[in-house]
């Protein structure tokens, strides 16, 4: 509960268009600078019949594999989307506020770290199939912590586009590591008035 309250907002719902739509970007309030990369890694894990781990990545696979790499001359991201709730029609409240995904996205920048976090609505299909299709409307995303010399150049963003996974818990499993081992050592960012 709390990874939920720390989140900084959640998306509109919009079933219409849920399913349709491109790949997974990234996308600045504030400017327009967009990160949409060209996924080589996009995996999942699910938990349980209702949640589910997603992870992708744009590095290359065997050095993403590698837990003793530090990949400090590469720049790329991780990204992850933690479904805690499958959404259900008639069952599941909808509102602008409505949430049922928690989003982190790592970014690295040759040898510098930072760890984006938010939250937002995602519709998956197929939880629990070898492939999974989910649709990400409006997920919100802000800088939550940094490494030395990181260069916030999205600022507040949101992130739209549909991912599409395999099922694979081991690997699932490998990239909650590195996400761990790269993201845990960065530091808080403080935010203006708190």
């Amino acid at each position: 509960m709390l990874l939920i309250a720390a989140m900084p907002g959640c998306g509109q719902l919009r079933l219409s268009s849920f399913m349709r739509g491109e790949q997974l970007k990234t996308t600045s309030e504030i400017g327009g600078a967009q990160l949409a990369p060209v996924w080589r890694t996009s995996v999942y894990a699910d938990r349980d019949a209702q949640s589910a781990d997603l992870y992708l990545s744009d590095l290359p696979p065997e050095r993403l594999a590698d837990l003793r790499d530090p990949m400090t001359d590469l720049a790329g991201t991780i990204f992850h989307v933690a479904i805690f709730l499958e959404p259900k029609a008639g069952a599941t409240p909808i509102d602008p506020s409505a949430c049922n995904a928690a989003v982190r996205q790592l970014v690295l920048a040759q040898g510098t770290l930072g760890l984006y976090g938010g939250g937002g609505f995602v519709v998956p299909s197929g939880l629990g199939d070898a492939k999974l299709t989910a649709s990400v409307r409006g997920a919100t995303l802000r800088l939550v912590r940094t490494g030395p010399g990181f260069d916030d150049l999205l600022g507040p963003s949101t992130v739209s586009g549909v991912i599409r996974a395999t099922r694979d818990p081991g690997l699932a499993r490998v990239m909650a590591q590195r996400l761990q081992d790269l993201g845990g050592p960065l530091k808080p960012v403080e935010v203006a008035g708190r």
